[in-house]
């Protein structure tokens, strides 16, 4: 019958399958994709082992047997964006980045262009951030927040922490008592 056709119009060449199976490429050891003409690869395949996508000849995603790498080409980012329901809308676009300098950053595009959530830094801090500004460092003793930042404690902002720059303040917002229990307490 006519299964599987090879052909070739004015303009381009086909392998069709159209039986009731599948095309099926078989190779041993590998399977290569390069461009015409060249040594430039596309795409290469090895049984039980990795599959490598290529792009302008710079192998830049990989499979691994628990899972993939994304790489860079050299002297750039690495980016992964993920989409969810097709990226259609803004809101739906994230994108993880390892910038050439060992910084991974979560971004969002809801704005129309990406915009920090996390910034993680090698052997360094961790940023939070909230419309595009820092709220919570971490630093080699613990947590900070700028000054006017506050922690707020319960569903209603019960209890809140922070310095306006001049003060510090722990301020009861429920309307109870602000009490302390501790076996010592010193107050300045």
């Amino acid at each position: 019958g006519d299964d599987l056709k090879i052909y070739h119009d004015a303009s381009n060449s086909y392998i069709d399958e159209t039986g009731t199976g599948s095309l099926i490429l078989r190779a041993s050891p590998s399977i290569e994709f390069r461009k015409a003409g060249s040594t430039e690869k596309m795409l290469y395949a090895e049984p039980d082992a990795q599959v490598e996508l290529y792009y302008d000849n710079v192998k830049t995603f990989e499979t691994k047997s628990n899972g993939v790498i994304v790489q860079g080409t050299e002297g750039q980012n690495a980016e992964l964006l993920l989409y969810a329901d097709e990226g259609d809308d803004n809101a739906d676009k994230w994108r993880l980045k390892v910038d050439t300098n060992g910084q991974l950053e979560i971004s969002n595009y809801a704005s129309g262009s990406y915009e920090k959530n996390i910034e993680c830094n090698g052997n360094g801090n961790v940023e939070l951030y909230y419309d595009g500004a820092v709220q919570i460092n971490t630093t080699s003793t613990g947590v900070t927040l700028g000054d006017s930042k506050r922690i707020d404690f319960g569903d209603g902002t019960d209890l809140q922490i922070y310095s306006d720059g001049t003060d510090s303040i722990i301020k009861s917002r429920a309307g109870n008592a602000l009490g302390f229990h501790a076996a010592t307490a010193w107050f300045r």
